[in-house]
């Protein structure tokens, strides 16, 4: 046990237990386990992209934790409903997205 000058035993075992308290509460607050190898990975700034991407290579939101690769691939209607990023799948319409792909792969191009 190391010396704990200027405190008495019970102050020092004190500080120890808060020291701990406060990690375990930044922990909980401040990090989240990768979906894929559970460790726990931290954002950096709550204000950064919510896109992660583990030691373990797993890309995933931060805010639903849904991969997001499969994201990329399908659109926001892959993160979970409750994540500020999810949208609802447009219906095609003249001009978006889904019904420039339609078209193409209507013509053979997608």
């Amino acid at each position: 046990m190391p010396w704990h000058y200027d405190q008495t035993c019970q102050e020092y075992d004190d500080s120890k237990k808060n020291q701990i308290q406060q990690n375990e509460d930044y922990i909980l607050n401040h990090t989240k386990p990768c979906p894929k190898c559970k460790k726990m990975i931290e954002k950096s700034d709550e204000k950064d992209c919510d896109k992660m991407v583990c030691a373990c290579g797993y890309r995933f939101c931060w805010e639903c934790l849904n991969d997001y690769d499969t994201i990329l691939k399908e659109g926001n209607h892959e993160h979970k409903k409750s994540c500020r990023h999810y949208r609802e799948i447009e219906p095609p319409t003249e001009g978006n997205y889904f019904a420039k792909l339609a078209q193409k792969k209507k013509v053979g191009l997608a």
